[in-house]
């Protein structure tokens, strides 16, 4: 006799915490924050973009726990015809601070449940149990400010409780970042550039970099002066992909603040990033060569295979004008010299 059942559903996640002390890592008397809205996306080739809207939502109870599992994703496998509930075994998602708690406009700042509050430290590590109890949360960049952490979903039964989002209270840090542009150099090395509003005595910015865009180390340190911009050079970055960088800014008192992240590949020679996912009237493309050569164009497809416009791009942002499209999904690729550099997927509102 042979009982035959369906695979044993998953649930990943875990709690939204107030990290008093900045060390991005929950200690004991941090209580959680409730009522704060988490959405969730899938992602499912894992590069950290949504695939598409949101397939889940959910709010952190008292304890600021939260949870996705069958009970509120009504498909989580949308590629598939037909509703899966809950998550797909082995599957990337991703899960964002939603819009009642986070504005997503500008560089992004903390509303409603979160109001006063901003992102601690992300993916330090407490000694007894790495990654267990830190901050995962990071901010992503390209023209939309909003927390997220990459998540992966078990196999059957193989649940995951290890994502958590930490806050702190707003620094009161005079000291504010206008601009942060990591580019490469025909030598092989990263110079990353910075740009503050004004000055303040005591500062030290720590330069970190990522080679996944979580985990970052730091790798050098700048202190701060009477001006406002600021250069590091990365002489060892790596050469076999991407190298994310950001700023940690911290003043005599020891608050902080983290800067935008930026990023820059070795392999292609070419920075590209493509903001917002979901657009209404324009369409931003920001590229950064290391060579003048090469003509970069974007091409839009719709999800029918047909190409909708053609568009050479420049060095620096360009615009792309789709306010005449109807509202969709749809793909945008980029080309340099008819070779395939990027596919990404486009909601028009």
């Amino acid at each position: 006799m042979e009982i035959l059942s369906d695979a044993a559903p998953v649930e990943i996640g875990n709690r939204v915490w107030k990290d008093l002390n900045n060390n991005g890592i929950q200690d004991a008397g941090e209580s959680g924050i409730a009522n704060v809205t988490l959405q969730l996306f899938a992602d499912f080739n894992k590069d950290g973009v949504p695939d598409g809207a949101a397939i889940g939502t959910v709010n952190t109870n008292t304890k600021g726990e939260w949870y996705f599992n069958t009970t509120n994703v009504a498909d989580g496998d949308p590629v598939t015809a037909g509703n899966q509930p809950g998550l797909k075994l082995g599957a990337g998602y991703i899960t964002r601070i939603g819009s009642a708690d986070w504005n997503s406009s500008g560089s992004g700042n903390a509303i409603g449940d979160l109001a006063g509050l901003q992102l601690t430290i992300s993916n330090t590590s407490a000694a007894a149990a790495p990654d267990f109890t830190d901050n995962d949360a990071i901010m992503t960049t390209g023209g939309i400010s909003v927390l997220q952490i990459k998540l992966v979903a078990g196999y059957a039964g193989q649940n995951n409780f290890d994502y958590d989002f930490g806050f702190n209270t707003v620094s009161a840090l005079a000291v504010k970042f206008k601009s942060i542009s990591a580019l490469r150099t025909n030598n092989n090395t990263a110079i990353v550039k910075w740009e503050v509003g004004n000055t303040e005595p005591g500062i030290v910015y720590t330069v970190e970099r990522a080679m996944d865009g979580n985990n970052f180390t730091a790798i050098g340190t700048v202190p701060g002066t009477t001006f406002n911009a600021y250069t590091f050079t990365d002489y060892t970055p790596g050469i076999t992909g991407k190298n994310y960088y950001r700023i940690h800014q911290t003043d005599a008192a020891g608050k902080t603040v983290i800067s935008e992240i930026r990023w820059i590949s070795f392999q292609t020679g070419i920075q590209l990033e493509i903001y917002p996912i979901s657009a209404v009237n324009n369409l931003n493309v920001l590229l950064n060569k290391s060579s003048t050569t090469g003509l970069t164009t974007a091409v839009l497809w719709n999800m029918q295979g047909q190409k909708i416009l053609t568009q050479s791009l420049l060095t620096g942002t360009n615009q792309i004008d789709i306010s005449k499209l109807s509202g969709g999904t749809y793909l945008l690729q980029v080309l340099e010299d008819g070779a395939l550099l990027e596919t990404r997927k486009i909601t028009i509102k």
